[in-house]
C-alpha cells in the first residue's frame, strides 16, 4: 500500500512540476523581449568596462583583451538599438550565453579580423 501511495505521489509531482514549468516558460515569451535583450547588452557592456581596467596591465596579452574589450563596449553602447532590433528580429532565446553569442558574433561580422589587427597595432598594444 505505501509503495503504490509514493509512487501516485512521484507521478503528482512529476505532473504538477510539468505543467508549471510549461506555464512559467509561456510566461517567459510574453514580456518585452527587447527589454531582456536591452538588459543582456548592458550587463555585456558592464563586462567590457570592467576588462578594460586593464589596459595599464604590463602583460601584452591582457592588453590586447583590454582594448577588445573597449572596441567591443564602444560597439555594444553605439548600436544597442540596431543589436535589440536584430535579436528581436531573429528571436533569440533569452538566455545570458545564446544573446552573448550572437552579440559577438555581430561584433566580429563589423570588425573584420585584419581591422581589429591594425586597430590594435595602431594603439601599441601588440609592441612589448
Amino acid at each position: 500500500m505505501k509503495k503504490s501511495a509514493y509512487i501516485a505521489l512521484a507521478i503528482a509531482v512529476l505532473l504538477v512540476t510539468f505543467f508549471t514549468t510549461k506555464g512559467i516558460s509561456q510566461n517567459i515569451d510574453n514580456p518585452d523581449l527587447a527589454e531582456i535583450y536591452a538588459t543582456f547588452i548592458d550587463e555585456a557592456i558592464a563586462k567590457c568596462r570592467k576588462k578594460a581596467e586593464m589596459l595599464g596591465s604590463k602583460s601584452p596579452n591582457i592588453r590586447r583583451q583590454a582594448f577588445c574589450a573597449c572596441l567591443k563596449g564602444a560597439y555594444l553602447k553605439t548600436h544597442k538599438k540596431e543589436l535589440v532590433a536584430y535579436l528581436t528580429v531573429i528571436d533569440a532565446v533569452p538566455s545570458c550565453n545564446r544573446v552573448q553569442y550572437h552579440l559577438n558574433k555581430r561584433f566580429y561580422q563589423a570588425f573584420e579580423p585584419d581591422q581589429l589587427y591594425v586597430l590594435l597595432e595602431a594603439g601599441q598594444i601588440l609592441n612589448h
